[in-house]
């Protein structure tokens, strides 16, 4: 793998994912023990993207994430374990990579999941356990509570800067589907939300926006959606996550779950 490659797609991801958006003063830290679910996806020793644990070998992430991650194995790996980025925690490689077949990056972001699936099993400890899928008559309704945890950017003006080291937490309302709708309509770029996706607003005047694409929206103890897009604060967009109690049944019929 070449390193223009390797430039052209962390340009790629972090232009577009999601990762880079503020959370100016609103987000605290955090720690793994609080979220010991949560996982770092590494490419080139730098963490880009988060994931969920499922099983000792399963990861749950988003599929833009995901893509590309297998034709890079050699610089690939999950990170668990550890409150802080690109350090500490246990490290495991990458056996297979999973990305819904419908999912299509250059037209939408509609079945926006993967499964990662790991070349070694990892050891359960208090920093290290999986978290419970929803069943699929779990369907999310508008404002409940969503527990969203991550190593995003903490300022956007309008390049990001900041890249907190610390796991950071934040709580989000979510919305209805026809509010999410609407407030997409007229966007150029995510103008069409499908069932398979859901939005989430500010809580108690803490930022709008998503931080750490691929990364678990917890509502009840359980995994309810994931990162996809995190607007810049400043236009005031909701953040979109993949709705998981709609993609349930992909994720039964991979990895039996």
């Amino acid at each position: 793998m070449n390193s223009v490659f390797i430039f052209a797609f962390f340009a790629l991801i972090y232009s577009t994912t999601g990762r880079f958006v503020v959370l100016p003063n609103k987000a605290q830290d955090s720690t793994i023990e609080e979220h010991p679910y949560q996982v770092s996806l590494g490419l080139v020793n730098t963490h880009y993207c988060s994931g969920t644990i499922l099983s000792p070998d399963v990861i749950l992430t988003t599929g833009h994430c995901a893509d590309g991650f297998a034709e890079m194995s050699n610089y690939s790996f999950v990170r668990a374990g550890s409150t802080i980025k690109n350090r500490g925690g246990v490290i495991r490689g990458i056996k297979e990579v999973i990305i819904h077949e419908k999912y299509d990056y250059n037209f939408t972001l509609d079945h926006n999941v993967a499964l990662i699936l790991l070349n070694e099993s990892l050891v359960m400890t208090p920093q290290i356990q999986p978290i419970s899928l929803p069943d699929e008559s779990e369907y999310l309704k508008e404002n409940e509570l969503a527990v969203f945890a991550g190593w995003w950017t903490t300022i956007f003006n309008p390049t990001p800067v900041n890249r907190t080291k610390i796991l950071q937490q934040v709580e989000y309302s979510t919305m209805s589907q026809e509010e999410c709708e609407k407030s997409y309509a007229d966007d150029k770029l995510f103008n069409t939300i499908s069932s398979r996706m859901f939005c989430v607003t500010k809580l108690n005047a803490k930022s709008a926006c998503i931080g750490d694409s691929g990364g678990p929206l917890v509502v009840n103890g359980k995994v309810h959606g994931l990162a996809v897009v995190g607007y810049n604060c400043r236009n005031s967009k909701p953040g979109i996550a993949t709705r998981v109690t709609a993609i349930r049944e992909w994720i039964r019929s991979k990895v039996n779950l």
